[in-house]
Parts: structure tokens; sequence; C-alpha cells
């Protein structure tokens, strides 16, 4: 559509209505019940326009509206602009698809975008196309590396939940505005301290901070580099108004303080509440193939869409190179290292024991595996490798309280003594995919201590099977070489 086609009057609101996203809402999105956004929803609509900013980077509480505010964003977005593309990515494609459905939910309100020659073209599952040739399209990162987001080009990138994905994915996510230089939006409720949302977001955090001493007329002079385009906000749920008193403590009842905290009030797991405080790491660019050494493997075994995963520990017993927080390179002893580990999908007992038997036990010989046998699935998957002679046991430990005594020491506790002796390491380099997402999860893994003495476990991006499948192989290391009453042989 041409603006000179347009009467005066229809030409100047036009320019509002692209310059504003929060009078576009009021003119074409509202409704009785939705009349108007909420402040700090207007606020991120009116910052994001404003073109002040690069990145938008929101600490969020749950239910407070914010995959609303970014639907109507992308909305507004596609249908004041000509071929452009909207990219919102999450964790997994059903989270992606929240806030593509709220535009669509917009899209489908009003009428009077007519006048303007706007109007939806076609849409599917994942995408909202406009008759401008602008589109909104979701992705999920649940492939490695998130490589279905490259080669995608934004105008406008929006993360959901940015928390709950993987570090090692981002440098797939970012780069699809490093031609367009669009803006991104990241929100998330409160994750790990460390994880790339969580740097994101203080650096957003330290560039208000910069603004604010600015505007207090502090001397510019003393700046050292340009100050960031980025704006950190931080919206508890207590800040909605549709959120009660009443709900709100209806939630801490049923959720414990330590999640509702994290959930509602936008607290980071930080030393508080972080079990592993100090995980030994050292990096090596390419790790063994096979090992003649000594091997422990632990399996935690997934239930309905979760995977089942294999972790392999060596009794490494020599000098490994790591890099100090001083930034010196030496040489330390390394007794134990996670040396190997594997994830099945939708894999059944028998074609992983038959994967462990054939191309994984042959490489690294374990003198124990360990297997989560809490349910059926885990029975099953003992039997299947019981089946094959492979040295293995079967454990039942509950999945948040993992205070049950393995082999006279309590699984967490074991797990956590081994890392502060020094005695297990666990390779940091990026390229290592299994051992990034295992130190991702380690850092956030999270304690409450109960009234009974016990603590109760959990993880704040809500996976922790990595870290499962590691203290069973740590127990299984602990238990040393294991040779089974009986065996199961097949008939010939």
């Amino acid at each position: 559509m041409l603006i000179m086609d347009l009467s005066p009057g229809q030409q100047e609101d036009f320019r509002r209505l692209k310059d504003d996203p929060v009078y576009f809402y009021e003119r074409f999105f509202a409704t009785q019940e939705e009349p108007y956004p909420f402040p700090y929803q207007k606020e991120i609509m009116t910052d994001l326009a404003s073109g002040l900013y690069n990145e938008l980077c929101i600490l969020k509480g749950r239910q407070i509206g914010m995959s609303w505010t970014t639907g109507a964003l992308a909305a507004w977005f596609c249908s004041m602009n000509d071929e452009k593309h909207v990219v919102i990515v999450a964790f997994n494609l059903d989270q992606s698809q929240i806030p593509l459905n709220y535009a669509k939910i917009f899209m489908s309100r009003f009428k009077k975008l007519g006048l303007y020659d706007m109007f939806i073209e076609g849409q599917s599952a994942r995408n909202l196309r406009w008759n401008n040739g602008s589109k909104i399209t979701s992705f999920g990162c649940t492939v490695p590396d998130a490589y279905n987001v490259r080669g995608q080009k934004a105008d406008l990138l929006i993360i959901d939940e940015a928390a709950f994905i993987y570090d090692r994915m981002f440098p797939s996510i970012t780069p699809t505005v490093a031609n367009t230089g669009g803006p991104v939006i990241t929100l998330s409720t409160a994750g790990s301290i460390g994880s790339y949302f969580y740097r994101r977001w203080a650096d957003g955090n330290r560039a208000n901070e910069w603004r604010r001493k600015l505007k207090s007329g502090y001397d510019i002079q003393m700046l050292k580099e340009e100050i960031p385009r980025v704006k950190s906000y931080i919206i508890p749920s207590v800040e909605c108004p549709r959120l009660t008193k009443e709900k709100l403590d209806a939630e801490r009842r049923g959720l414990g303080e330590m999640r509702y905290k994290r959930e509602y009030e936008c607290m980071w797991a930080g030393t508080a509440d972080q079990v592993f405080i100090r995980i030994p790491v050292f990096t090596l660019r390419k790790m063994p193939t096979r090992s003649i050494k000594p091997c422990y493997g632990g399996i935690d075994c997934g239930k309905v869409n979760d995977p089942t995963v294999l972790i392999v520990i060596e009794q490494f017993n020599s000098v490994a190179r790591i890099l100090t927080e001083d930034g010196i390179r030496k040489d330390v002893d390394v007794p134990f290292r996670v040396i190997y580990g594997k994830t099945w999908e939708r894999k059944t007992q028998t074609e992983i024991a038959a994967d462990i038997n054939v191309n994984i036990h042959p490489r690294f010989p374990s003198r124990l595996y360990s297997i989560d046998a809490t349910g059926g699935f885990g029975d099953e998957l003992l039997n299947r490798m019981i089946n094959y002679e492979l040295p293995c046991r079967g454990l039942k430990v509950k999945t948040k309280n993992k205070n049950e005594m393995i082999l006279g020491s309590p699984a967490v506790k074991g797990l956590d003594d081994a890392f502060a002796e020094e005695l297990l390491w666990i390779n940091n380099d990026v390229d290592d995919i299994i051992a990034t997402e295992l130190l991702f999860e380690l850092n956030a893994y999270i304690g409450k201590l109960r009234a009974s003495g016990l603590y109760t476990f959990d993880s704040v991006i809500d996976r922790d099977h990595l870290v499962d499948a590691l203290m069973h192989s740590w127990s299984a290391a602990q238990a040393g070489s294991f040779e089974p009453y009986f065996t199961i042989r097949k008939r010939r």
C-alpha cells in the first residue's frame, strides 16, 4: 500500500500507528476485557518502537502477560512494515507458538485495518503471513546446535524462555539479525547464574545503571566505552493487576518457597540454592574415542518424552592442563574424568541395550553400569543388558529427593564431595556437546533444606537427566567392578 493514496488525515494516523504500538493496540486489538496494556507492557512496547535499543532483556515472573505482549508487538511490526520477518525462538516448538498464537488472535479481532489494505494472506501452525510480504515464523530449539534456525534472516527476533535454551545454541540463534540489525527481545523466568540469559540481563542492568548516572549529571568522560544499547527489566508477578494476593499465596503453598521465588519473584538460582558450587573443569579440544583404562557407566532412564541418558567416566589417574581464574595454564592431577555421553530419544530398551553392547562398551568397557531402575523401563533395560552379559546393577532413586543411600553415601552429596575434592573432572570445551550440556545442568541444580533435615533437589531449567546419569556413574565407580551372581543366557 502507498501512503500517498491516503488522505492527509489518514496519512497522519498511519504514521502514528507505525510509530506507536500502544496506539496501534488501542485502535485495533483492544477488547472490553483487555482495553489497554499494563504499564510495564506499555514501557516495553514504547522502548521497542523508539529504536534506542538493540536488545530488550526481560526477567519476568509467571502469568504477567509477556507472551501476550510479544505477540502484539510481532503483529504490529508485520502489519506496519512491508516484507519483514519476525522469528520467534523457544526451547521447544510448543513454547515458541504461544506468542505466535496470540498474534493470530489479535489479527482475527479487527476489521478496520481493511481501510489500510492490510490483512492475513495465509497461516499454518508455525507461521502467519501478511499480504504485504511480512511474516512471523516460530522455531523450537530441540535439535543439536539449533541448526534449524541457521540460515534464517530476522528483522525482529524474539527469544522466549531463554533461560531454558542451552548456551551452545545461541551462536545459531543470535546471528539471524546480524545482516538486518533488527532488535532482539530476550525474555524468561529466572534461571541459573552464569547462563547466556543471565549474562545478557546483567549487561543490560549495567547499561541501565550508566544511563541513570548520566541523567543525574555523571561526567560522561568517565565512560571508558560506549554504553551498550541493551535495556533490562525485572517484572515480578506481583506487578500484574490480574494476579491477586490470594492467587499468589495459593501458588506459593502449592509450589513451595524455593520454586515460587524463582517462578514468580524473579530470583536467580545462585550460591544460596546452587548445589554444585565448584565444578573442576579442564579443556581438551578432542576427547578420546576409546579408552583402555577402567570406565564406569551411569544410565538415567527417561519417561514418556524424556531422553534416556548414558554418562561414562574414566579412571584417568593422569595429568591434564587447566586455565586458572588468573589466566595461568597449569597441570593438575585428574583421578576421574567424564569421557563419553550419549542420549537416546524414543528408543526401546532392546535398541538401547544393543547400541551399548555393540557400539559403546567395546570402546569404553565399563566395569559396572549403574542403571536407574525406578520404573518399568529401567527394569526392562537392566534385564536386556544382563542378557548381553554386561556388568550392571539397578538402583531406585526418587526424582526430586536424592537423599537415598547409594553404597553408604547420598547420591547428591557423593557427587558434590567428588567435585569439592577434585576427584572428578569435566571437559569444558564448547565442541564437547554432552559435556557442555552437563555443565549447564549442573549449574542449574539447586537444593532446599526441609524441616526434617533432608534436602529436596530440583533444577531451575527442569532438566537433570545428565546430572542423574553422572550420579549413577560416580556411584558405580565407588562400587568398583561387579560380577553378577547369575547371568541370563538366550537359548540356542
